[in-house]
């Protein structure tokens, strides 16, 4: 069965912080009990979901679909595919990051019977004051 999860509370973001030219260097650990199942009524392989990745960039850049820069440390769900991010300075939604595997791209769960296990964790205002 098919199961993805769109992670919606309980992530903290350490490390440096803080709109500017230097690069975002941060452990992100994250623990979650109210997501959504898809399909509806899917039962979670665990509750609460964890894990925790590092991603460096640059906020004053935009990225889709980046590998480069984030590194997988934990997750208690399958995912089949690579973590990747995206980030944006500006819109829609400024300083917004999207962490979550590749399969379907970041920002989207495809709910397919051939699709792989998948995840998003979203994140506003990533750089300044994270809101999970």
């Amino acid at each position: 069965m098919l199961l993805c999860y769109a992670l919606t509370a309980g992530a903290v973001a350490l490390g440096s912080g803080g709109a500017n030219a230097a690069l975002v260097h941060d452990l992100v650990t994250f623990s979650a009990t109210s997501f959504s199942s898809f399909p509806s009524g899917a039962t979670p392989p665990v509750d609460p979901v964890t894990g925790s990745f590092t991603i460096t960039f640059d906020p004053t850049m935009t990225y889709t679909d980046q590998t480069a820069g984030i590194k997988l440390t934990g997750l208690n769900i399958p995912l089949d595919s690579s973590l990747a991010f995206n980030y944006s300075p500006a819109g829609p939604v400024a300083d917004g990051l999207v962490v979550g595997g590749l399969a379907d791209g970041v920002c989207c769960l495809t709910i397919n019977p051939t699709s792989s296990s998948d995840f998003y964790l979203y994140v506003t205002t990533f750089t300044t004051s994270p809101t999970f």
